[in-house]
């Protein structure tokens, strides 16, 4: 029932990764001696998936980066999108930049182990518009951390409602709106991974 209704609502990679989740959990209690047999034995994946192979045309790319100023979204999450172009990193990797992992000095930025994909810490080499953009961000957070009284924050892209950083999964929801909204014509159907 569970992943039933994880699939119904077309979440189809989500019902495969909870079955994967428990049928871990199932194998470990078995394995204690905690269940008499395997429950899931012999069930297959709920769905079948396939990886996209997606990724946005150079034609396209121009249309996104010339629509964004007037995109309907935070000025935030324009620069996260432009900053997974100009730095070929991961959406979740580049909202969650944190002030300390810059050095704009040497043009670099340190993602650590902690918060790559690949559990390995990655310098990334930055361009004069990557530190640009990462300057027009850290001047806007400090502009608006003066106006409201608040300390200085420790992320270059921090979220709007909460003392954390901008996530991967509110840029996920301003992309989906903003195509929702046919607001990019020329582009076909897209999502923050395929930059």
């Amino acid at each position: 029932r569970c992943i039933d209704a994880i699939k119904d609502r077309g979440a189809h990679v989500e019902a495969n990764r909870v079955f994967e989740d428990m049928r871990a959990m199932v194998r470990w209690a078995r394995g204690r001696g905690d269940l008499d047999e395997n429950l899931v034995e012999g069930m297959k994946k709920p769905t079948e998936t396939t990886e996209r192979d997606r990724v946005l045309s150079a034609d396209e790319i121009r249309i996104l980066w010339a629509s964004l100023d007037q995109a309907d979204m935070w000025q935030a999450t324009r620069r996260v999108i432009r900053l997974c172009l100009v730095t070929g990193q991961r959406v979740g990797e580049v909202s969650g930049m944190a002030v300390a992992e810059l050095d704009l000095s040497k043009a670099v930025w340190t993602i650590p182990a902690a918060r790559a994909k690949n559990g390995r810490e990655h310098s990334v080499p930055l361009s004069d518009m990557a530190i640009n953009i990462i300057h027009e961000q850290m001047a806007a957070v400090a502009a608006l951390a003066e106006r409201k009284g608040y300390g200085a924050s420790p992320h270059v892209l921090p979220g709007v409602r909460t003392t954390g950083s901008l996530t991967a999964a509110a840029v996920a929801q301003a992309i989906g709106k903003h195509r929702k909204n046919k607001t990019l014509p020329g582009i076909a159907d897209w999502t923050c991974h395929d930059l």
